[in-house]
Parts: structure tokens; C-alpha cells; sequence
């Protein structure tokens, strides 16, 4: 083989990277734009094609899933592709990432032993920085704790936005936990304010921050 056709080789090896690349990054955009627009009929015939198997890793495509059901609210079929991912071989930023989206659909819809075994298998992976603010919200909500009150109160000294929002809803449950109805709806307001929603809405609008 002479030095020509090595070069030819390799040049051509080049080009099918870039193509592949560039292949992979519209199929992906493709798929998230059809989950944006919940064009879920075009996004589970592309996610199950025979070219997203083959560009796309299998967690990839399954996380992408799994926030397809969440958004079409299917709660048997988030729940059964739920476990499914949790018997996949994941690395610990895939498992993070799994158990707080879970988490946080699973407190949405007020499902206290869904979310309880969640926080179990938090501890278990977890490090307690990254499992106490679920533990927080966890106890808040489901155990009507109040021992987090002060702790919340300093947070709203350094937060703004959405995140101010959402130590005021949990200042806002903590206080109904209290009998505190004044001070619950005083906060319940301004976190539906922070979240630019109304009280009524703001129970779905809730991000685990």
C-alpha cells in the first residue's frame, strides 16, 4: 500500500466520522424537538428505529422514553419503564439522574411510597449532600415535618427567582403543617409569584431545587 492510498484511506475514514457525527446529533435534536412539540407518534417510531439503535446509546434512548411517558402522563407505563432502567448496568451519573427524575414525577403526583423507596435507594447510591434536599422536600410534604423551618428561612436571604419559589412553598407547607394557615397562604402566594403561575398550578410547576 503506497503512501497515496493511505492518505486516501484515512481521509475517507475522517469523512464518515464527521458524517456519523453530524448523522447522531440531528437524530438526536430530531427526537428532542418531537418530545418539545409532543409529537409522540413521529418520536417512538424514530426512537425505536433501526438507526437509533445503532447511533444513539441504549440509556440515551431510554431516558428519552421514559420522559415521553412522563409528559403523557401513562403512570403504569412510567412506573414499568422505570424498573426496567433500574436493571440496566448504569454508571452512577446515569443512576443520579434516574432516581431524581423518577423522584420528582413521583412527588408531582403524590405517590408517598413510590417516592419512599426512591429515597431509600438514594441513601443507598448517593453521597447526603446530594440526597438531603429529597430527604427535605420528602419530609416536608409526605411526614408534615417542621424542623426544617429555620433552615429554610436563611434560604430565602441568598435565593431569587424560582429557587426563592421553591423554599417558599416549603415554608409555605411547613406553616400549613403548623396549623399556620396566615402564613401559608402569605407564601404559597409569593412562591406562585416566583414561579409565574397561580396557587392553583404551581403544585405541578414545582422543581426539586
Amino acid at each position: 500500500m503506497n503512501g497515496y492510498m493511505m492518505i486516501g484511506i484515512v481521509i475517507m475514514i475522517i469523512v464518515l466520522s464527521i458524517g456519523m457525527s453530524i448523522i447522531k446529533r440531528n437524530l438526536f435534536q430530531s427526537l428532542y424537538l418531537s418530545l418539545n412539540n409532543e409529537n409522540y407518534e413521529y418520536f417512538f417510531n424514530k426512537v425505536d428505529s433501526h438507526i437509533a439503535r445503532a447511533l444513539l446509546p441504549i440509556y440515551t434512548r431510554e431516558i428519552m422514553r421514559l420522559n415521553a411517558y412522563m409528559k403523557t402522563k401513562e403512570a403504569q407505563t412510567v412506573t414499568e419503564q422505570f424498573n426496567k432502567m433500574m436493571k440496566m448496568h448504569l454508571n452512577q451519573y446515569q443512576l443520579v439522574d434516574l432516581l431524581t427524575k423518577a423522584f420528582s414525577y413521583y412527588a408531582i403526583n403524590k405517590d408517598q411510597k413510590k417516592c419512599a423507596r426512591i429515597i431509600k435507594k438514594m441513601e443507598e447510591t448517593m453521597d447526603d449532600a446530594q440526597c438531603q434536599k429529597y430527604r427535605m422536600y420528602y419530609e416536608i410534604v409526605f411526614e408534615a415535618s417542621i424542623k426544617y423551618l429555620e433552615e429554610i428561612k436563611q434560604s430565602l436571604l441568598i435565593h431569587r427567582g424560582k429557587k426563592r419559589g421553591y423554599f417558599e412553598y416549603l415554608l409555605a407547607k411547613s406553616y400549613l403543617s403548623k396549623h399556620d394557615k396566615e402564613s401559608y397562604e402569605k407564601y404559597i402566594q409569593l412562591a406562585a409569584e416566583d414561579y409565574k403561575t397561580n396557587v392553583e398550578q404551581l403544585e405541578t410547576r414545582i422543581q426539586i431545587m
